[in-house]
């Protein structure tokens, strides 16, 4: 499966803050829950394992579970931003095809 991993700038940025602290770790994508919308997928900072699929987009090295890469990956890929706003700062990740709920 040749993964679409969209990385915005200001979310290369960031990551690379956190990667510099662990040079090691690579950055998980993993499912947090179902919802309406489908999964709700999140980042940690970890180390690949036999039972993952890394990648390396901008740089950066991406390692998502065998068992989950179809849920997070298989709609045509993913977005990872990183968003300020009233409420704060953090990294969203999104469905490049979704169109918003109902």
């Amino acid at each position: 499966m040749s993964p679409t991993i969209k990385v915005t700038p200001q979310a290369k940025e960031e990551l690379q803050k956190f990667i510099q602290e662990k040079p090691e770790s690579a950055i998980r994508l993993l499912i947090q829950g179902y919802g309406w919308g489908g999964p709700r997928l999140g980042m940690v900072l970890d180390e690949p394992t036999e039972e993952d699929h890394s990648y390396n987009v901008e740089g950066i090295c991406w390692i998502i579970a065998q068992k989950d890469e179809h849920h997070i990956l298989g709609k045509g890929g993913i977005r990872v931003d990183h968003v300020t706003s009233w409420f704060g700062s953090g990294f969203q990740i999104s469905d490049i095809q979704s169109f918003g709920c109902c």
